[in-house]
C-alpha cells in the first residue's frame, strides 16, 4: 500500500496515478477535505494498516513538511521509502530523519484538482534511495522522462517553474485586467500558444519580439503613461521586464 499524506492537488494527482496503475493507496486528507477520487481516503494516519504500507508520500505544504515527517515516524514501517515532493525543500531535511529512508520525488508539472494529468509528458526529477528512480518512472510511465537532479539543482528548476507558470499566470491576469472590456485573457491564448510552438525550435532570446527588444521607445512610453495612470503597480512590472529584455535578453543574443 502506498501511504499519501496531503490531499491538495499534487497529492490527490500521485494517489489517482497510482490508484489507475492498479496499486493500493490511502490518501491521508484534512478531516474538512471532501475527496471526489476513486481512491480510499482517511482523516488520520493513525489507524493506518502500516503493516501493508510499502512506501509513502509527503504532499503537504513546504513548511509542513517536517513537522509531518517526524510525526511519523513513530509509526513508519522499516525500509520503506519515504518522498516527498518539493522543488526547494532539501533532501536532507527528510534524511536527517529517515537516514536510510529519504527520497524526492519532484515532478515539473503545475497540477490542479480536477485537471487529467498528462503523465509521461513532462519531466519527473528525483534524489535519495535508489528507489525513487524507479517509482519516478512508475509515476511516469516512461523512463525517458525520469531524470537526477540534487537538491540545489531541483531548487534551481523550481525557480524556472516559478518564471515559466506562476509568473505567467500572473501575466495573463494582468493582461486581462488592462485588455477589459474589449479583451479578456483568453484573447491572448492563441498569442501565447504561437510564442510557445516558436520555443520549440528557437533559443528565447531569437525568439523574442516587441517593443522592448526593437527598442520602440515611443510605443513604450505610451505603454506606461497608460499603466500608470491606471494600473500602477503594473507600470513598474511592465518597466522591470522591459529592463530585463533590453539588458540582458540583449546581451544573450549577442553571445
Amino acid at each position: 500500500m502506498w501511504l499519501i499524506v496531503g490531499a491538495g492537488a499534487v497529492g490527490q494527482a500521485i494517489a489517482l496515478r497510482l490508484h489507475k496503475l492498479g496499486e493500493s493507496v490511502l490518501l491521508v486528507h484534512r478531516p474538512y477535505q471532501k475527496i471526489s477520487i476513486p481512491v480510499q481516503t482517511a482523516s488520520s494516519w493513525e489507524a493506518a494498516p502500516w503493516e501493508k504500507v510499502r512506501a509513502g508520500f509527503l504532499c503537504t505544504k513546504d513548511s509542513q513538511i517536517a513537522a509531518t515527517a517526524q510525526a511519523l515516524q513513530v509509526f513508519w514501517p522499516v525500509g520503506a521509502p519515504l518522498y516527498h515532493t518539493a522543488g526547494s525543500v532539501s533532501l536532507d531535511l527528510l534524511r536527517a530523519l529517515y537516514p536510510q529512508q529519504a527520497g524526492v520525488i519532484y515532478p515539473l508539472y503545475s497540477f490542479t484538482v480536477g485537471q487529467p494529468v498528462p503523465w509521461g509528458e513532462f519531466p519527473i526529477f528525483w534524489e535519495g534511495v535508489p528507489t525513487a528512480e524507479a517509482h519516478a518512472c512508475l509515476l511516469s510511465g516512461t523512463a525517458e522522462r525520469v531524470l537526477p537532479a540534487s537538491s540545489e539543482e531541483r531548487l534551481r528548476l523550481h525557480i524556472g517553474a516559478v518564471f515559466t507558470a506562476n509568473f505567467l499566470n500572473a501575466l495573463f491576469h494582468a493582461a486581462d485586467r488592462v485588455a477589459q472590456p474589449v479583451g479578456s485573457w483568453r484573447t491572448f491564448l492563441p498569442l501565447a500558444q504561437q510564442v510557445l510552438e516558436k520555443l520549440k525550435q528557437l533559443l528565447p532570446e531569437i525568439a523574442q519580439t516587441g517593443p522592448a527588444v526593437r527598442r520602440d521607445t515611443l510605443t513604450l512610453e505610451k505603454h506606461l503613461s497608460t499603466l500608470q495612470r491606471e494600473y500602477p503597480s503594473l507600470a513598474l512590472l511592465y518597466q522591470t521586464l522591459t529592463e530585463y529584455i533590453q539588458k540582458d535578453i540583449a546581451q544573450s543574443s549577442r553571445q
